[in-house]
């Protein structure tokens, strides 16, 4: 009891994911696939004797394979979101990242972006439509 069973023997280091990540945060319009894994990667550098990460863009990009640009706009957008916070280091020319706590439910997260009741209302109801076209193809054929 308590194991967990994946497809695959993990032999290498493992990131868990927090599922609000994915699940919650991804119903707000500027949260995209990027900003998971710029969140993950700044993440996998959280250092536990400074409480903070501390890699450069530079870094980052060239960990995710995304372009420099990318990566900032995704910091941006974690920012925003108050998933982390930036601040200069005092004894680097880097900043460092600061994790916040991220909300669990959907509410929580409407209740702080009001903006994203709207946006998954109409995500959900175009999700909704092609459901049931595909459906309709299904049962026709």
């Amino acid at each position: 009891m308590g194991e967990h069973k994946y497809p695959y023997e993990i032999t290498e280091h493992y990131i868990p994911s927090v599922n609000s990540l994915r699940r919650i945060y991804t119903q707000h319009k500027s949260f995209n696939g990027n900003c998971l894994l710029v969140y993950e990667l700044l993440f996998d550098y959280w250092n536990a004797n400074y409480g903070y990460a501390f890699p450069n863009v530079w870094q980052l990009a060239a960990d995710s394979g995304l372009g420099e640009s990318t990566v900032k706009r995704s910091i941006s957008t974690l920012e925003y979101l108050e998933l982390i916070k930036k601040k200069r280091s005092e004894i680097a020319a880097n900043n460092v990242y600061v994790f916040k706590k991220p909300v669990k439910t959907i509410e929580e997260l409407i209740a702080k972006f009001p903006e994203v009741e709207k946006h998954r209302e109409e995500r959900l109801a175009k999700l909704k439509a092609s459901e049931m076209s595909s459906k309709k193809r299904f049962a026709a054929s």
